[in-house]
């Protein structure tokens, strides 16, 4: 059959038809929505499904109709971008922002436009989708809040704190930041409830915020640490923050009834310092509230190279201490403790030294507290029972069975087979028990329970003397002195060395000899330093004394020479 010119032409018109209607059915199946803007940015909208959600007129509208729609803080962007795009002859370009609806909600559109030029770049029309990626972007706000935001308490987390300071250095912002330490936190959790501790938390996070007012960021750290940060202001300012913070942080918390009372350390740190990162900047307060904690301090103090100079000592020694043991850096000297009446010695206390190949020697006052914090001390204070009782034991051979005095930490103390281990030592070394001291400092009785009172009574009943040390440097009372079972009380050089310019001084030794006396143990003396002080002491009726009028600590093989010279 042959068609006419007219009857192909209306053929064609027909097939286009039929191919638009079911682009048209396509488009109103599809999730997007399309759209089509000619050289003079009218626009025609195709789905209505998608569209009609929107206050616009699908067949008769402008690109102002559009923008109208979007949100005043992407409006101007989007605006830009469709202007470069058909001016300067980019084909295709995406971009998100933000719709109002017919219900009055913004909803989050990703668009792309395809742009078409003629031959001499001049922009024809564009064509286009746009998607509803509001689902989306509700998860990737999840996501991020999930990444940022701690999950008790609402606030920042690290991550979020980091990355805010991270901004401030790189704009050359100072500032400072507030690091802050729940006292005792962790006692709530263990003599109450971890979901206590928890409403602990967020009641904080909730004083934080509320002083915050949205002025300062805030964030949650980790367990109880808490971090604020405080941009161009002064120093007074910060510290008259650290006071306000406190005394918020004190006011008592109620939960079910209970009142709970909290108290808090601040540290103060500045930024920029040196060249420290965010990293160090906020490890920084970590330190200096873990050196705060060490000192038992509350309240708050500021960051300066001087506390970091010392922490950083401290961090070393730590790294130290773990091998000193492994590289025989430890060695024992021995300072004798003589019978104030008949000059003669009666025994020697061991004392713990340590020479470190990179740090040189280091006072047992600065290593010893790390060694108790890391535990540490257990495995030193096996190496300085076990030499001690060896070095007893070579007296003993050698026709000099002395004492030997070694000194017993509280954590040492904690352990429940510390009994087992000193019997094990004495018998492996051959060392007799009734020769070996164990000397308890005073801040045992911060630990003292019925635990660790049973265990110095079990030292006892083997035969091993018991000494409490450094007596009078304000931890114990008659009470513990009453309730120990021991043969010797040894009181501190700190009162001793009193005795030449204080009555009192003489009077409180002098009532410890005579209550010392009837109690059935002896009194040493320590520190004794000139003859002066050692008078006083026999005028007092003090059985023993020691210090460097005596004799200095010495290496073992110097008194060996000493005693058999």
């Amino acid at each position: 059959m042959e068609y006419s010119v007219n009857q192909m032409i209306e053929l064609e018109l027909n097939q286009l038809r039929n191919d638009i209607e079911k682009l048209k059915i396509i488009f109103e199946a599809s999730k997007e929505g399309m759209f089509y803007m000619d050289s003079q940015f009218n626009v025609r909208f195709y789905n209505t499904t998608f569209y009609e959600n929107f206050d616009v007129d699908t067949g008769h509208s402008t690109l102002e109709d559009w923008l109208k729609l979007i949100h005043p803080e992407d409006r101007i962007p989007m605006k830009k971008k469709v202007g470069i795009q058909t001016s300067e002859n980019i084909e295709k370009v995406y971009t998100q922002y933000r719709v109002i609806n017919k219900l009055g909600h913004y909803i989050w559109i990703e668009a792309l436009g395809k742009s078409i030029f003629d031959e001499e770049n001049n922009f024809l029309f564009m064509v286009g989708s746009h998607t509803d990626i509001s689902e989306r972007k509700a998860y990737e706000k999840k996501i991020l809040q999930m990444a940022y935001q701690d999950n008790l308490t609402g606030l920042f987390n690290r991550n979020r704190m980091k990355e805010i300071l991270e901004q401030e250095l790189a704009c050359g912002n100072a500032g400072f930041i507030v690091y802050l330490d729940l006292i005792n936190f962790q006692a709530i959790n263990r003599t109450l409830s971890f979901r206590m501790g928890d409403e602990v938390l967020q009641a904080v996070g909730e004083k934080l915020k509320l002083y915050n007012h949205g002025k300062y960021d805030v964030a949650r750290l980790e367990n109880d640490d808490f971090m604020m940060l405080f941009k161009d202001e002064a120093e007074d300012e910060i510290e008259a923050h650290a006071i306000a913070l406190l005394n918020i942080l004190r006011e008592n918390i109620c939960y079910q009834k209970r009142i709970i009372n909290l108290d808090a350390r601040i540290g103060i740190i500045q930024y920029p310092s040196g060249n420290d990162d965010a990293d160090e900047i906020i490890q920084n307060g970590a330190l200096l509230i873990s050196s705060m904690r060490d000192h038992h301090m509350n309240g708050y103090l500021s960051f300066c190279d001087e506390i970091k100079s010392t922490i950083v000592r401290k961090m070393r020694i730590e790294h130290q201490l773990f091998r000193a043991i492994e590289r025989k850096e430890f060695y024992l000297a021995y300072q004798p403790i003589v019978d104030l009446s008949s000059k003669s010695i009666l025994g020697y206390e061991a004392l713990l030294r340590w020479k470190n190949g990179e740090l040189g020697e280091i006072s047992p006052a600065e290593f010893i507290p790390i060694a108790e914090r890391n535990s540490m001390i257990n495995p030193i204070g096996d190496y300085v029972l076990t030499e001690a009782c060896r070095f007893g034991k070579k007296l003993m051979d050698m026709g000099k069975p002395l004492r030997i005095s070694v000194n017993i930490s509280a954590i040492q103390l904690l352990q429940s087979d510390f009994v087992k281990k000193v019997i094990a030592i004495i018998e492996e070394t051959g060392f007799e028990k009734n020769l070996l001291d164990c000397e308890i400092t005073e801040s045992v009785t911060l630990y003292m329970d019925d635990k660790i009172m049973d265990r110095i009574r079990a030292l006892h009943d083997n035969g091993i003397r018991i000494s409490l040390d450094d007596f009078g440097t304000g931890y114990s009372s008659i009470m513990n002195i009453v309730n120990l079972p021991l043969s010797y009380l040894k009181i501190d050089k700190s009162i001793i060395q009193k005795v030449l310019e204080s009555n009192e001084a003489i009077l409180l030794i002098e009532l410890l000899s005579n209550f010392s006396h009837q109690a059935n143990y002896k009194i040493i003396a320590e520190g004794i330093e000139n003859a002066s002080i050692t008078d006083k002491m026999i005028h007092s009726r003090i059985d023993y004394g020691q210090g460097y009028h005596f004799s200095k600590p010495k290496k073992e093989q110097e008194v060996l020479e000493i005693l058999f010279s």
